[in-house]
């Protein structure tokens, strides 16, 4: 089914609705689009709005003004006094429209109840920021929106607004926050891989799995003589500048701590300590500072990639022995 319509006049061509927490989000995804789209954030002025009529105003923004409402979820949107006017406005005008006009952009991976299994949402910590910006704008020409070629005075501003936000990140790296960040970071990574390890062991059915760690160092598991170790590289001891995350799998006899180590790697990556857009702490690949993960899924893609390396040489060495 086609979206609705170009015939059709908004004041706006998206509203944003979010917590207060993701407000800076809002700003800068708002940065990389409205040089071409009319967009609505609530401003101080919107936050003292009170009583009836404040209300009613509001809530026609997102009703009928707006012709994208793009939400940026976390679990806790729709419980605030501004989120659940927007949600009521929006549970509203999807009665008629359904939920094409909508942009879910979910910060924690859920989204709404209400909200069908079947509804596209976007997994902001996987994809990024200036996705979602591409994202917003394909759905506003898709229901009906001009979007108006960038200038070189709105392209100059942009590359303004870019170095600013740099520069914020290079101050939190040299940050005494960042460092605490980084390092409660690692501790907690190290602690849920070696969780994880122990959960999945099962020495009745021989699921055995050899483990060596150093806390706030590294931590390495061992089965079918394949390895997966995370090791933390830490230059200074005062500050997170060249230090990052190594990550790899490799046979039995691969140490990366060993100078004189003769094993093979099969898979490896480097990671630096990272705050993204949305202010969540995570890693991005050393090499090119792109493709934001958090921790949990930066161990999840590891260790299942271990896993299935760890039961495809089993079934190798059974296949082998069953030969004799």
């Amino acid at each position: 089914m086609g979206l609705v319509t170009a015939d059709r006049t908004y004041k706006f061509e998206i509203a944003f609705s979010f917590l207060q927490e993701d407000e800076t989000l809002a700003y800068e995804i708002n940065d990389l689009i409205q040089d071409r789209l009319s967009s609505f954030i609530y401003s101080e002025q919107q936050k003292e709005a009170v009583g009836k009529d404040g209300i009613e105003t509001y809530t026609k923004i997102f009703l009928d003004e707006a012709r994208i409402v793009v939400i940026l979820y976390r679990e806790n949107w729709g419980t605030t006094p501004f989120t659940r006017i927007e949600e009521n406005a929006i549970k509203q005008r999807s009665s008629e429209e359904s939920l094409d006009f909508t942009v879910f952009i979910s910060l924690d991976k859920n989204k709404p109840k209400w909200v069908s299994k079947f509804q596209i949402w976007y997994d902001f910590d996987r994809y990024g920021i200036k996705p979602a910006a591409a994202i917003i704008e394909k759905r506003v020409s898709e229901y009906g929106g001009q979007i108006r070629e960038e200038t070189i005075a709105d392209q100059a501003a942009r590359h303004k607004r870019e170095i600013i936000r740099q520069k914020k990140l290079d101050d939190y790296v040299l940050s005494r926050q960042a460092l605490n960040d980084g390092l409660n970071e690692i501790k907690k990574l190290l602690q849920i891989a070696e969780n994880n390890i122990d959960a999945t062991s099962d020495d009745q059915v021989g699921l055995h799995f050899d483990k060596e760690k150093k806390d706030g160092e590294y931590f390495s598991s061992f089965a079918q003589n394949i390895g997966l170790t995370f090791h933390w590289k830490q230059r200074y001891n005062d500050s997170l500048v060249g230090s990052y995350l190594k990550v790899y799998i490799a046979d039995g006899d691969f140490y990366d701590r060993s100078p004189n180590n003769q094993g093979e790697v099969f898979k490896n990556e480097e990671y630096v300590f990272y705050l993204n857009e949305a202010d969540s702490i995570g890693w991005v690949r050393k090499k090119d500072k792109k493709e934001f993960i958090t921790t949990v899924q930066l161990i999840t893609l590891w260790q299942k990639n271990f896993l299935e390396r760890v039961r495809q040489e089993r079934l190798k060495n059974s296949n082998e022995r069953s030969r004799y």
